[in-house]
C-alpha cells in the first residue's frame, strides 16, 4: 500500500495536468476507503 500511494502522490505533484492531478488523488482516496473498512 505505501508503494502505491507514493506512487500516486508522487505523479499527482509531477503531473502538469489538473486533471492528471484529479486523477491520481482520486486513486489515493479510494485507497485510503478501502484500507478503512
Amino acid at each position: 500500500m505505501q508503494d502505491h500511494a507514493d506512487d500516486c502522490i508522487e505523479d499527482a505533484i509531477a503531473a502538469s495536468d489538473p486533471d492528471a492531478q484529479q486523477q491520481k488523488f482520486r486513486e489515493l482516496t479510494e485507497l485510503f476507503e478501502k484500507v478503512c473498512r
